[in-house]
């Protein structure tokens, strides 16, 4: 992976962003628990921040194993 695949910043609402990373690399945050369904992402280049469910879909089991 090289640095131009890391294009998303993600936050979570009313925090500070994190990154860059690659979408690769928030999905394995979000597998791990470390960011979570309600958290905000953005790529760069954009100016509208949007849920990182939007962006990624999760499979149901490992949905569940977060709530």
């Amino acid at each position: 992976m090289n640095e131009s695949d890391k294009t998303y910043y993600y936050a979570p609402p009313g925090g500070q962003a994190s990154g860059p990373v690659s979408e690769q690399e928030l999905r394995k945050l979000l597998e791990q628990g470390t960011i979570h369904e309600s958290d905000n992402v953005i790529r760069k280049g954009e100016t509208q921040w949007r849920q990182i469910l939007s962006l990624i879909h999760i499979s149901e089991p490992t949905r569940r194993s977060y709530i």
